[in-house]
């Protein structure tokens, strides 16, 4: 006989689990929003700055459209963006579509069915503020050419206060093409907590950034080469709205590894990103990092990517 409770815990989980995989294949666009916004660019004059990345995967297509603040102005100098702009996308040589402004994802917004975005394709963009100020771009959505991703030395310890070990290596083989191709892969875990409250069980959700330990996050192919990474997580998940009484268990659920094909727009702009926050001033001896833009009279960048996640069930060890 199934056990009510245990019934009732394994949908509220289930509907959980299907909100995380949503969030998931949405797309990439929050995950970097912080780090285009915190981009220090020096400069004379105020300039659009105009971030979206695009990809088959996205529901919702979004373009965010700030303006700079150069060193040499005050910041309540440079007035904000906002929604004074008119935003549009087209496929190459195709017909554009204006995108209107949400006040609450503070961007400008097209669902995917009513503009879906193709693999294969080009895509072109153009911003024009409402003080006169245009800018345009061009990116690439490129078809997913990965041959195989290949999983080995899963390991997940548990220690005696509830902390977490997780060490998971993975291979990506790209196909053989004749030309660059451009890549982004990293991991995580995902984590799930029942609190026990009798008939009113809450289930809390939670996710990690696995820390990459060997290869590189960013990484560019044309041979169909064999690429090695290896990742790794301690510690304890944080679960937003839980308040740590009553607690049952604290588990890694699943661990997941993505890869991205992006086109050079995208690789390069993240790349640059990464390598300003890697470098700050911590070493003081480093070169200055140019922040890669290719907006056309403005800043910022317009990119295109094919995404696949690959799940890999971690089950609760015997000894837990």
């Amino acid at each position: 006989m199934i056990n009510p409770l245990m019934k009732k815990r394994n949908y509220t989980l289930s509907l959980f689990l299907v909100a995380l995989m949503l969030l998931i294949f949405t797309g990439c666009e929050d995950f970097f929003l912080s780090e285009a916004e915190n981009v220090d660019i020096p400069g004379s004059e105020p300039q659009l700055v105009v971030n979206s990345f695009i990809s088959p995967q996205d529901s919702l297509i979004k373009v965010y459209v700030h303006r700079s603040i150069p060193h040499t102005v005050a910041s309540g100098e440079v007035a904000p963006v906002n929604g004074n702009a008119d935003v549009y996308m087209a496929p190459a040589g195709g017909e554009f579509i204006q995108l209107p402004y949400d006040n609450n994802l503070q961007a400008f917004t097209v669902p995917a069915a009513v503009f879906p975005i193709e693999a294969g394709s080009y895509y072109q963009l153009k911003v024009e503020s409402f003080e006169g100020e245009m800018v345009e771009a061009e990116c690439f959505v490129p078809e997913y050419g990965v041959e195989d991703v290949a999983f080995e030395d899963v390991r997940i310890i548990y220690d005696n206060w509830g902390g977490m070990e997780m060490l998971l290596g993975w291979t990506v083989k790209p196909l053989k093409t004749t030309e660059t191709n451009y890549f982004r892969t990293g991991g995580f875990v995902r984590s799930y907590q029942i609190n026990d409250y009798g008939n009113n069980d809450t289930v809390f959700v939670g996710s990690q950034e696995l820390w990459l330990e060997r290869g590189n996050e960013f990484f560019t192919d044309e041979e169909g080469a064999l690429y090695n990474f290896k990742g790794e997580f301690y510690g304890w998940m944080n679960f937003d709205g839980s308040s740590g009484q009553n607690e049952t268990y604290q588990t890694i659920d699943s661990v997941f590894v993505f890869v991205l094909q992006t086109d050079f727009p995208y690789y390069r702009f993240h790349q640059s990103v990464e390598d300003y926050f890697y470098y700050g001033d911590d070493f003081p001896f480093a070169e200055s990092v140019h922040i890669y833009s290719n907006i056309e009279g403005g800043l910022g960048a317009f990119g295109g990517y094919n995404r696949k996640d690959y799940m890999i069930r971690a089950f609760t060890p015997e000894n837990k």
